[in-house]
């Protein structure tokens, strides 16, 4: 501050200011903490103690401490805030705010040095502390926030000034006019004094310019398209606000870009400007048009906010080549099947090719770089991936981007090969439990049986009158003596599973393999598959360790959805797969893939003993709680058609018919050929009104009741078939009417007999809550009714209705209800309905399947699938424990005419199987 003309006292200045960010506003104040006395305010006109004239000056730095600067911003408003200590006035008089030279660095100045060079705004205030006002008044806070303030931070802005230096006068004007008037003596706060500041960042110029997804480089970018998008990144230090891209694009004159100038050559039309961008983001323009081969082209983009734009970016010259490269394939080593690699070569001549994509879906599954010179080529390896007829695709990318047309390469590959270890892991009349833990493949790739240790063996879960191996979740396992799985290579590990325990406390492995014959707790097992639990809970999983050691990363394959208490004790398939040609793992639920996932590292191997009912996890197990059957291990990926098998009917077949990987189990077989021939006259008589089931295992009879005939079957004289007509002949007198009977067939046991008297024990033959399949031929001799081939009871209901209706001319149906409370009728129930035509005149094979996994019913007649039905959400799997009944529905729906090769199967056919089995009984 100054206190007379010309004199000399230190001009007030403190320069340690203090910042505060508030969203783009600065706000620069005095330091108040100064100790000197002659510091402790700022006088502002005369001072009538020593009628000295005071000036006050305040120099405000334009970068904060955090290296925010106001050089190049926009300012929308300023303002200078000053808190007013005492006024000699009661009432408001004002002082001006002047722009003055900058403060020198001896921090001395003099009088006309510091001149008043520019007024830029006035504020009156009052704050009188002397009690002379009949009160004391409060300090005052002013603002100085004219137009002038605004404009002048804006001159400080764009011509990048380090400081601004104010000057406060009682003056009139910058001549000094009225500075000595006693009445506009005051007294500033300096350690209040504020510069606030509202400004904009202007945005930078856009950077990281694109053409066609392509970077821009400093000669001319070739681009495969005629129409592309432009793209650039847009800076700007204003995170919150939006900005507008203006996008520019010419065609280059001949003269080339040194030519070009802001009006010549003219701007193209489009692609127009692109708003609401988020600064620093990319945006992309929309796609110009017009654009033809052998020209050059150039874009630039500039960026604008609110309130100022940027620079423009540099040019960007581009010229169009999409000529599509040739592709070719060729075959180097053939998949010797389904599930296994084979080697293909894929070559262009086109020498700016940078990249070959390939696949069996499409040809942009995988991508490898390509390699050589004239021609350009890759070799890779890839996994067949169905049986018979295979396509492999391929394409070139050249170094614009440019595809080439997909060249398919069609091939076909033999037949599966089969599984290389199995073991069935369940009893049944023929299969003891020495079977049951046997190699089922022993010449496949070595004899490998299992030994098992607590492992309990459980009635009627998966089959009426078999047992499964159940395992109790904390010591029962059954293991080979030899690793069985080369974890280096392709394989695949399957079983149907019934857990008793899902919770997320633990995982629950089915099957793996141990890492070594002498293992330790750093080590981790070769592979694992079963229930994994994590933070969504329990689910089927397939995971492989990346290393060894069981800390190591991890490659895993998980299901949805989320396993919980609604799936325990249900009967489930799962497979998992590791395809090392194409580094993939997959999961396969009840034959559909839930998953697949990539695992990119060096497969190892794990050389310990492969097991059953738990995992290795570092010396400890994850153990399998609940059941296990029919475990499967194969040398190769599995693919779909494994599950589903195929037809050479199939156009994309092989020209066989395969089967699949899952064999349902027969179960019961009744052919009516060795039993005694003629009506059921008295079924209490022994050894009469029967017929033996034919596979000899399992021993279920079928026991006919009064009037059920064995008669001439579908194979003609001495053939036999169960007819069935509702009346018993008199042989003695045929003119005597046939005496109404109640004719049908029951699944029993043979009991030693009591006296005379035949005695039967009802048996169920299926487990209804299963997968299964039913089979048998059939002529009818009326088609006015709705007739019953076959039921198994339960109470107040059946387990499955297979049936004939009159509907639409004469249909087969099989039918499921929801529950086993659902009433019979007509809601609640699924029924799959396929025709039924000349059932008087010929034999039909009629097929039924229900496929639990699947959640199907099919219907086949004479080999032929006919219709697949989705079974009705409300549908759950549910067991009828009664006999199964040939011919009748309880009293209802009874068959008029004759049936034949009655075959009853645990689990699902597939239409291979069914059309197999259908061909061979045809055929005899």
């Amino acid at each position: 501050m100054l206190d007379s003309p010309d004199a000399h006292f230190p001009i007030f200045v403190d320069p340690q200011w203090r910042w505060s960010d508030l969203r783009n506003k600065w706000a620069y104040s005095t330091n108040n903490g100064s100790s000197n006395s002659d510091y402790s305010v700022a006088r502002v006109g005369l001072n009538p103690d020593t009628g000295a004239i005071y000036r006050s000056y305040f120099e405000f730095p334009t970068v904060a401490d955090n290296g925010v600067s106001l050089k190049g911003k926009y300012i929308s408003a300023a303002r200078v805030e000053m808190k007013v200590d005492h006024t000699w006035s009661c009432t408001d008089t004002g002082n001006w705010m002047y722009l003055v030279p900058a403060i020198d660095k001896t921090m001395r100045a003099t009088w006309s040095k510091m001149a008043l060079s520019t007024q830029l705004d006035y504020a009156a205030s009052h704050a009188n502390e002397t009690g002379g006002c009949g009160e004391i008044q409060d300090d005052m806070v002013v603002q100085f926030e004219g137009a002038a303030v605004t404009t002048q931070l804006r001159a400080v802005a764009s011509n990048s000034w380090s400081t601004l230096t104010l000057g406060f006068s009682a003056a009139e004007d910058k001549n000094g006019d009225g500075e000595s008037t006693q009445s506009r003596w005051k007294k500033y706060f300096p350690g209040n004094a504020k510069l606030f500041v509202d400004y904009d960042s202007k945005p930078g110029a856009p950077t990281g310019l694109q053409v066609a997804g392509v970077a821009c480089n400093t000669g001319v970018l070739m681009i495969g398209t005629s129409t592309p998008t432009l793209r650039a990144t847009f800076p700007d230090a204003d995170s919150w606000d939006s900005l507008t891209a203006h996008f520019e694009w010419i065609e280059v004159p001949a003269g080339g870009m040194g030519t070009v100038t802001d009006t010549s050559p003219a701007r193209k039309s489009g692609p127009g400007d692109k708003t609401g961008i988020t600064p620093n983001t990319v945006a992309t323009s929309a796609a110009l048009s017009g654009l033809v081969k052998d020209k050059t082209y150039a874009f630039r983009v500039k960026n604008t906010d609110t309130y100022s734009q940027s620079a423009w970016s540099s040019w960007c010259q581009f010229a169009v080549d999409n000529t599509k490269p040739p592709v070719t394939v060729s075959m180097v080593a053939a998949p010797s099947g389904p599930g296994k690699s084979g080697r293909f070569r894929i070559e262009s001549s086109d020498t700016t090719v940078t990249t070959f994509t390939y696949g069996w879906g499409s040809a942009g599954e995988f991508s490898k770089p390509a390699q050589g010179t004239s021609p350009r080529y890759v070799e890779v390896d890839a996994t067949a991936p169905s049986y018979g007829r295979n396509v492999f695709k391929a394409k070139a990318v050249d170094g614009t981007l440019n595809e080439s047309n997909e060249f398919g390469f069609p091939f076909t590959v033999g037949r599966p090969s089969p599984a290389v270890a199995k073991w069935g892991l369940e009893t049944y009349p023929g299969v003891d439990q020495a079977a049951a833990v046997a190699d089922g493949q022993p010449a496949a790739a070595g004899n490998t049986p299992l030994t098992t240790t607590n492992v309990t063996w459980t009635e009627d879960v998966r089959m009426v009158d078999g047992k499964t191996a159940t395992f109790n979740g904390s010591s029962s396992q059954a293991v080979s003596s030899a690793p069985v799985v080369d974890t280096t290579k392709s394989f695949t590990v399957a079983a149907w599973v019934r857990p008793s325990v899902i919770n997320s406390s633990a995982d629950r492995n089915a099957l793996g393999q141990d890492p070594a014959m002498t293992a330790d707790a750093t080590m981790a097992g070769g592979f694992y598959l079963g229930a994994r639990r994590d933070t969504q809970g329990p689910h089927w999983s397939f995971h492989m360790r990346n290393s060894l050691d069981k800390d190591s990363g991890t490659a895993t394959v998980n299901a949805a959805p989320t396993l919980g208490s609604a799936d325990v004790g249900k009967w489930v398939h799962i497979a998992g797969v590791y395809d090392a040609a194409e580094k993939q793992m997959r999961l396969f639920v009840n034959g559909v893939k839930a998953g697949e996932a990539a695992r990119t590292v060096t497969p190892w191997a794990a050389t310990g003993r492969f097991t059953v009912g738990r995992s290795f996890w570092g010396a400890a197990g994850n153990w399998w709680a609940g059941d296990i059957a029919d475990v499967q291990v194969f040398d190769r990926a599995i693919v779909e058609h494994d599950f589903t098998g195929m037809l050479k009917d199939d156009p994309n077949s092989g020209g066989f018919d395969e089967p699949g990987m899952l064999t349902p189990i027969q179960v019961g077989s009744w052919d009516f050929e060795t039993d005694p021939e003629g009506a059921c006259w008295d079924p209490t008589i022994v050894n009469s009104c029967e017929v033996k089931d034919t596979t000899t295992a399992w021993d279920r009879w079928l026991a006919l009741s009064q009037g059920s005939e064995i008669s001439t079957g579908r194979g003609g004289d001495g053939s036999g078939g169960l007819l069935l007509d509702d009346g018993l002949d008199d042989d003695a007198d045929p003119s005597t009417p046939p005496a109404p009977t109640t004719e049908f067939a029951r699944s029993a046991y043979k009991l030693d007999p009591v006296g005379e008297v035949a005695q039967w024990q009802d048996t169920s033959v299926l487990r209804t809550d299963q997968s299964f399949t039913v089979s048998v031929w059939a002529r009818l001799d009326r088609t006015d009714v709705y007739q019953t081939l076959l039921v198994q009871n339960a109470v107040g209901s059946k387990g499955f209705y297979f049936y004939y209706g009159t509907d639409n001319g004469g249909v087969w149906k099989l039918k499921m209800l929801d529950t086993a409370a659902t009433p019979d009728d007509g809601t609640g129930a699924t029924i799959a309905t396929a025709p039924a035509p000349d059932v008087t005149d010929s034999w039909q094979h009629i097929v039924g399947v229900l496929d639990v996994g699947r959640r199907q019913l099919r219907l086949y007649v004479n080999g032929e699938l006919k219709i697949t039905t989705a079974l009705r959400a409300a549908w759950q799997p549910w067991q009828a424990n009664g006999p199964l009944v040939v011919g009748r529905n309880g009293n209802w729906q009874p068959l008029y005419g004759t049936v034949d090769d009655l075959g009853i199967y645990q689990g699902a056919m597939t239409d291979a199987q069914v059309l197999a089995m259908h061909e061979v009984q045809a055929a005899s």
